[in-house]
C-alpha cells in the first residue's frame, strides 16, 4: 500500500479528488481488490488515500500535488 496524505483537506477537495478518481482510476466492482481507498487517520487528523499500485499513486500525486 502507498499512502498519500492530505494535510489541508476540505470537504470540497475530498469530493473533487474522489470524483477525479472515479473518472480516471475507477475501482473494479467488489469483491475484487480495490485500486484505491480514501480514509481518515484519527491519530494525525488528516485524510489520505491508500493505493495498491505505485503507478496509480504516482499518477495521482502528479495530478494533485
Amino acid at each position: 500500500m502507498i499512502d498519500v496524505p492530505f494535510k489541508n483537506s476540505s470537504y470540497q477537495l475530498l469530493l473533487d479528488v474522489s470524483n477525479w478518481l472515479e473518472i480516471n482510476m475507477p475501482n473494479p466492482p467488489l469483491p475484487e481488490e480495490q485500486r484505491w481507498t480514501i480514509g481518515f487517520d484519527p491519530n494525525r487528523g488528516i485524510y489520505g488515500i491508500s493505493f495498491n499500485n505505485e503507478h496509480d499513486a504516482t499518477i495521482f500525486a502528479l495530478r494533485w500535488a
